[in-house]
């Protein structure tokens, strides 16, 4: 099933991840906005003038809000990492059955393994951001921070190496590939330098009893929780990213793969795809998924990886050339 001649799961997954990504932020949003409604309150537990997220996420009309926020954010968040995944795969896939056998089967497996280490590291750390709304700073503030913690090391994990699986894939020559590898690098490093001055700050009054620090206690811890509040922020980002890298891509440099294909891995709109042990013709322009126009792909139940077949414009009047014949067959005409 295909909407407009793209696959169904890949017309949603961008749209899943765009969703959490904005589910995040409009949460974030709604919080701050409410508790700026109710003229930015100091908690008793809270050593700042600016309160964290999880202060102000802590009671029960807004508790509500942050748990149900953050779950949808997990589940988008983990939902984009298996698709970003299976999507790199089938790319990797197709890149192999090219002339151009790249990038190497070394890179590939690389590439593999990180994002399998992204996917459970972005798991576990979608738990632990359910956990912590649930297990709020006023109560259960001996759980919570240390999910926090937990949460953000297991993000900036599975950020890494989503990061460093996105620049073995831009290898394969797409600039939208290079363009997102170096958006999550910008990302992926100014959160890091953040979240360690987050650290460095909320450690600075933590053997201080509350409100006994004075100026400077609550200077950092306000600064602290203003950090976590762009912390947040730039998750939310990230998530949007992920509908960015997930786009159905198109238009010319780009592809869209399709499926299924025939039995020996041609592209389904080939005719006579299908014949075991038979070999794809040249086309011109080759295979969209394969920068400079794609070579031939080797039969042998290759399944769902080509990729639609991007063609020239043809002279008006002009015959098109031969295509080259099969051997022990005749020639594979393209459809349309």
């Amino acid at each position: 099933m295909t909407i407009k001649g793209v696959p169904v799961h890949r017309a949603l997954s961008p749209l899943v991840a765009a969703i959490g990504g904005f589910v995040w932020l409009g949460t974030i949003l709604a919080l701050l906005i409410w508790w700026l409604a109710l003229g930015a309150p100091r908690y008793p537990w809270g050593n700042g003038t600016v309160q964290y997220i999880s202060d102000v996420g802590a009671f029960d009309g807004r508790k509500a809000l942050f748990i149900a926020g953050a779950t949808v954010t997990a589940v988008c968040f983990v939902t984009a990492l298996v698709a970003q995944e299976r999507l790199r795969r089938r790319l990797f896939m197709v890149a192999a059955q090219s002339q151009e056998q790249v990038p190497s089967r070394k890179a590939r497996v690389a590439a593999l393994v990180l994002s399998w280490v992204a996917i459970i590291a972005g798991i576990i750390g979608a738990v632990c951001l359910v956990l912590l709304t649930i297990f709020d700073s006023k109560d259960h503030s001996n759980v919570h921070w240390p999910l926090s913690l937990v949460f953000a090391f297991l993000v900036g994990i599975s950020a890494f190496a989503t990061t460093v699986e996105t620049a073995v894939a831009k290898r394969l020559g797409w600039r939208r590939l290079a363009r997102s590898f170096w958006f999550k690098i910008i990302l992926l490093t100014v959160g890091l330098v953040l979240l360690i001055a987050m650290i460095v700050l909320m450690a600075t009054c933590e053997s201080q009893p509350n409100g006994s620090g004075g100026t400077t206690c609550n200077g950092a811890q306000s600064t602290a929780a203003v950090i976590e509040w762009v912390l947040a922020t730039i998750f939310g980002v990230y998530l949007l990213s992920f509908a960015y890298d997930l786009w159905p891509w198109d238009r010319h440099g780009v592809p869209i793969l399709t499926g299924p294909t025939g039995e020996a891995g041609l592209p389904a709109n080939v005719e006579g795809a299908g014949a075991a042990g038979a070999t794809a013709p040249h086309v011109p322009g080759g295979y969209r998924g394969l920068p400079g126009g794609g070579a031939s792909v080797a039969g042998g139940g290759a399944g769902e990886v080509a990729a639609r077949v991007s063609h020239e414009p043809a002279t008006v009047g002009a015959s098109p050339p031969p295509l080259p014949a099969v051997a022990g067959g005749p020639r594979l005409p393209v459809a349309g």
